[in-house]
């Protein structure tokens, strides 16, 4: 089987989100299967691109094929868009003459006339507009709905997301499935004692502390979440520091008193960083999956996050869980977890047996077989 994978929206600058799945699905889609042919489809539109690309994906197999075009990234949007799914990526269905077409990033195109397998990771530009950059998305739902009805099927990071497509789209139930995500490898090997103070020295960190990662995106909730922390230092003797990881997250700090942002953190550090956290908070009001939710149980960190949505499903009963739109209640989960050591270590067992569940490795397996039934 010829499968032909449009990772063109793959970025090395700080990987994250849609990125860091088609990275580490791939890797494992390499680890598992010897026998298939890929090639794989990616933008090198900066200078040393390709270079940064295959380093990131060295550990591909003989097996797997990286090709690279070079798309300005200053042209347009719905330009480039057109440019790549009209016409660039038909012709190269029509020259590799793939048995499958996998599309990691919700736009499939609708002029190919090969069996089309698409990503859904959420469906936040459709449901929270308001939340979603207009750069990015310029017609949400026809874009999404006409890559669901094109493709023969649809993937979605969660039982939430696939629920919503169905509902939304009225998109036939077995076409839709889903396959979830996991936690890179590397948040399962536990640091020494020496590398989680090395880590603390290493950015400033005053301990104890709870740990954030986010974006300055609304959704991520980080400035609720720091009044909520602010009031349970003021009112609930919470001692911890809340330090913040993700890029351009410094604003949302808004000065307050014992809350920090430390910036894009590589993944080795952000390891480190969950290990040496007494907490870690993750109070989004919507995501597709929530991968650091994964990462942190996998960490041995408690975890307070959201009481809804896919946040509730990765959680299940391995964390514990506020209302996201109410600063009280985060800051009683707050107050609650920072001063009741029984609890986190409680959180922490049922977190390290709840990370088990997610696995890369699982992921590839139920995308392979995807591959398959759309390539009958």
């Amino acid at each position: 089987m010829k499968i032909l994978v449009d990772a063109h929206t793959f970025s090395v600058d700080h990987p994250t989100g849609v990125s860091l799945y088609i990275r580490n699905l791939l890797l494992a889609l390499s680890r598992i299967d010897g026998k298939n042919e890929y090639t794989i489809l990616f933008n090198a539109f900066r200078r040393g691109y390709s270079e940064r690309i295959r380093a990131a994906f060295a550990g591909l197999g003989g097996n797997f094929q990286m090709e690279f075009s070079r798309f300005p990234s200053t042209m347009n949007r719905r330009l480039r868009d057109w440019l790549w799914y009209d016409l660039y990526l038909p012709h190269q269905v029509c020259r590799c003459r793939p048995d499958v077409l996998f599309c990691p990033d919700f736009i499939a195109p609708t002029r190919v006339a090969v069996p089309v397998v698409v990503t859904v990771h959420d469906l936040c530009p459709i449901l929270y507009p308001e939340f979603s950059e207009r750069a990015v998305w310029y017609a949400p739902r026809r874009q999404i709905g006409t890559s669901i009805a094109k493709a023969k099927f649809a993937m979605a990071d969660s039982e939430c997301v696939r629920r919503d497509i169905i509902r939304l789209f009225g998109a036939a139930r077995e076409k839709i499935v889903t396959v979830h995500l996991a936690a890179d490898p590397r948040f399962q090997q536990p640091p020494v004692l020496e590398a989680r103070e090395g880590i603390a020295r290493k950015y400033g960190i005053q301990r104890p502390f709870a740990l954030c990662v986010g974006s300055p995106n609304p959704r991520k909730n980080i400035r609720r979440l720091v009044a909520a922390f602010g009031l349970a230092r003021r009112e609930g003797g919470v001692e911890h520091e809340l330090v913040i990881a993700g890029p351009y997250t410094e604003s949302a700090c808004n000065r307050q008193e014992g809350v920090r942002a430390i910036g894009y953190v590589p993944d080795d550090d952000l390891a480190a960083l969950y290990h040496a956290a007494d907490f870690f908070l993750f109070l989004s009001r919507y995501e597709g999956f929530g991968i650091p939710l994964v990462e942190a149980m996998s960490c041995g960190a408690p975890v307070i996050t959201s009481d809804r949505g896919t946040m509730k499903e990765i959680a299940g009963d391995a964390a514990l869980l506020v209302d996201p739109c109410a600063v009280r209640a985060i800051a009683d989960g707050i107050i609650r977890l920072a001063n009741d050591a029984p609890l986190r270590e409680n959180l922490e067992t049922k977190g390290l047996k709840q990370a088990k569940l997610f696995s890369w490795d699982t992921a590839a397996a139920e995308t392979l077989a995807v591959f398959e039934k759309a390539a009958r």
